[in-house]
C-alpha cells in the first residue's frame, strides 16, 4: 500500500508510475530467451533498415528516370511546337500565293477563252 504522504516512483522513461512493491525476479533461461529475442528484434530492424534503403534507391532512380522523361518531353513538346509554327507560316505563304494566283489564272482563261473563240467567227 502506499502511503497518501508519498511521492509516487515515477519511471524515467516511460514517465508512468513504478510499482515497487511487487519484484519479478528472472532466471537465467529467462534471461537467455530474452536476449535471443531482443537480438532477433535487432536483427529484424537491421533488415528492415536495409529493405527501406534499396527502397528508397530505387525510388531516387524512378525518380531520376522520371525527371529525364520529362526533359525529353519538354523537348519533344517544343520540337512540335516550332514545327507548327513552320506549318503555320506555309499554309499562310500558300494562301497568299493562291489569293494571287487564281485571280491570275481566271484571267488567263478568260483570256483564251476570247482568243480562241474570236478565231472561230
Amino acid at each position: 500500500m502506499r502511503n497518501f504522504g508519498q511521492k509516487p516512483n515515477i519511471c524515467e522513461t516511460t514517465a508512468y508510475p513504478v510499482n515497487t512493491d511487487v519484484r519479478t525476479h528472472m532466471n537465467t533461461d529467462e534471461s537467455a530467451k530474452l536476449l535471443v529475442l531482443l537480438e532477433e528484434i535487432r536483427a529484424n530492424q537491421k533488415l528492415q533498415l536495409e529493405h527501406q534503403l534499396e527502397a528508397l534507391e530505387l525510388q531516387r532512380r524512378q525518380f531520376t528516370v522520371f525527371q529525364e522523361q520529362a526533359a525529353r518531353a519538354e523537348r519533344i513538346q517544343q520540337k512540335a511546337e516550332l514545327l507548327q509554327d513552320r506549318g503555320a507560316t506555309l499554309v499562310r505563304a500558300a494562301r497568299k500565293a493562291v489569293f494571287v494566283m487564281v485571280p491570275i489564272i481566271v484571267l488567263l482563261l478568260v483570256y483564251l477563252s476570247w482568243l480562241i473563240f474570236r478565231s472561230r467567227f
